[in-house]
């Protein structure tokens, strides 16, 4: 479970910063880095208070800002994996 949070972490870091011309090549924006962190922020609070984590895909919904490439999107499909494993342990 460290090793989650940690993860979640990293990530929330990257979606902190400002949009690279990679991610905003790939469809990233503002808003979608901002929905994200904002559901990441959420999400670490349920992992650390050991609480059911919603059935969700990150990667579905970026599609559905648009966002459609890229190594973030990469590493948020790594983590929705990851976030499903653990929902389901």
């Amino acid at each position: 479970m460290a090793s989650l949070e940690k993860e979640i972490e990293a990530v929330l870091e990257i979606l902190a910063q400002p949009l690279s011309p990679e991610e905003s090549a790939s469809g990233w924006t503002p808003e979608a880095k901002g929905a994200m962190h904002k559901l990441l922020v959420e999400l670490k609070g349920k992992v650390q208070a050991a609480q059911p984590l919603p059935k969700l895909s990150l990667s579905r919904g970026l599609d559905h800002w648009g966002v459609v490439d890229g190594a973030l999107l990469e590493r948020m499909a790594e983590l929705s994996n990851e976030l499903r494993k653990h929902s389901q342990s």
